[in-house]
């Protein structure tokens, strides 16, 4: 692809994803079906580009601003927007992981300058110049954690100061790729050695036993391993969420908010296939797509359900029987935002107060079908207290009054078991858990537990 027909391309992909109206992947999935005469290779570059100005918008918006003449357009922005997210791409290839963002703009732009066109030369050599001037010390600290206003605040003010630049130092980098061995169909070291076997090299996570991490885009789906049901990609903390149910063989099990089924699969290879598994979601077009991975992974006792909202009345005829329900609730995926880093761009305070209400009835419902005795999971991949522990507290406040009210269930109990260490849970909460980028090279996922009176 020439230089010219990519910076046609992405300024065109970028029309569509700097709306914030869909996801970025969806946007760059449709553009290429309309644009089959990108390659592999093409749409790689372009995918790597667009989530790479993601990650770093409001540095880059705010190296444009700085431009004289300022742009008159949008389809101006967006051509601007396009070269410097290019050019930035192509440097941060081949630049050291601990170059300083400000390092890297301004080793963008003097790239920029020796590829640009004489008609982009006068905007760039004023940003270069204006930025020359000004100390990066003065610069916004959004040019640092490159997130929106109310975002930041609420996470600043939630983990202090040091976390917070932590936190989104890491949130900025892309994530690995970690997959979960299907027990059911081997051990983890033989995944491993298969998975060498077709030039991929992987490590086992720190925490999951079920865990490898591979670094890059390997592809997986035309490996044995994946097609024979040995591996399935799932992050390490979302294998930790089920992991928390400690489900056993000969149980009912209910994973509430199945989706496309990753935690599903994980549960049905905890119960060696066994007793009876519900996948409950109210997307059936996302439990469509848990079938064909069920027939990957051997599983035949997992029953999927579409719900038309959280109290179906189909649900009434599982209330008090379940031994282990696993809620995943609706929440704004502010914990993945180094895989979607455009989330933090369509989600907005008031629908984040909305998610909250969801996440409070779905708790509720879920939590009707235990039967005594019988254990409760609440999990988000969220990083927001407001998602996260507001909703469990005030859950378990609310029913404490009540007659067989749930207790919260310690956590390192289960660690213990399942021979997990290094994870420590909340000190003044021993039954809540919040996993973090920056400290345990998961996606952000918090999660809470409860036992029913036997």
């Amino acid at each position: 692809m020439s230089a010219l027909f990519l910076l046609t391309a992405t300024r065109e992909a970028l029309a569509a994803i700097w709306a914030f109206q869909q996801p970025a992947e969806a946007v760059l999935a449709q553009y290429f079906q309309e644009n089959r005469r990108l390659g592999s290779r093409d749409r790689a570059l372009l995918s790597d580009t667009v989530f790479g100005m993601l990650r770093r918008k409001r540095l880059l918006e705010f190296a444009l601003a700085q431009a004289q003449p300022p742009h008159t357009s949008t389809a101006q922005f967006h051509h601007r927007l396009a070269l410097l997210g290019l050019v930035w791409t192509a440097s941060a290839a081949s630049a050291p992981a601990s170059t300083h963002p400000a390092d890297a703009l301004h080793h963008t732009l003097a790239q920029a300058r020796q590829l640009a066109s004489a008609d982009d030369q006068p905007w760039l050599e004023s940003i270069a110049q204006a930025l020359a001037g000004l100390p990066c010390q003065q610069w916004p600290d959004s040019t640092r954690h490159n997130l929106p206003d109310w975002l930041a605040s609420r996470l600043q003010q939630q983990y202090g100061d040091a976390a917070f630049q932590e936190l989104t130092a890491a949130l900025q980098q892309p994530a690995p790729l970690d997959v979960r061995v299907n027990a059911l169909q081997g051990k983890r070291a033989v995944a491993q050695q298969q998975l060498l076997e077709h030039g991929l090299e992987s490590q086992p996570t720190p925490y999951s036993p079920w865990g490898l991490r591979l670094q890059g885009k390997p592809r997986l789906h035309q490996t044995p391993a994946f097609t024979e049901g040995l591996i399935e990609v799932q992050d390490e903390g979302s294998q930790l969420l089920c992991l928390l149910t400690d489900a056993r063989r000969n149980e009912t099990v209910v994973d509430f908010c199945a989706g496309a089924g990753g935690k599903t699969l994980a549960l049905g290879a905890m119960m060696r296939n066994t007793g009876r598994l519900y996948a409950l979601d109210i997307s059936a077009s996302r439990l469509q797509a848990l079938k064909p991975r069920l027939l990957r992974s051997g599983l035949n006792h997992v029953h999927s359900m579409a719900l038309s909202h959280e109290d179906d009345a189909r649900l009434q005829r599982l209330w008090g029987k379940v031994d282990r329900v696993l809620v995943d609730a609706p929440c704004s995926g502010m914990g993945t935002l180094r895989r979607h880093p455009d989330l933090a761009w369509r989600q907005t305070e008031a629908g984040l107060a909305a998610l909250q209400n969801t996440q409070q009835r779905v708790l509720a419902s879920a939590a009707r079908l235990l039967k005594p005795g019988g254990v409760l999971v609440y999990a988000t991949c969220s990083l927001l207290h407001a998602e996260n522990q507001a909703i469990a507290d005030g859950w378990e406040q609310a029913q404490r009054a009540q007659p067989g009210a749930f207790q919260p269930l310690p956590l390192e109990p289960i660690w213990h078991k399942h021979k997990i260490s290094g994870l420590l849970a909340n000190p003044t909460a021993p039954h809540q858990l919040q996993l973090l980028p920056h400290q345990h090279g998961t996606d952000g996922f918090f999660a809470a537990a409860w036992q029913k009176p036997a």
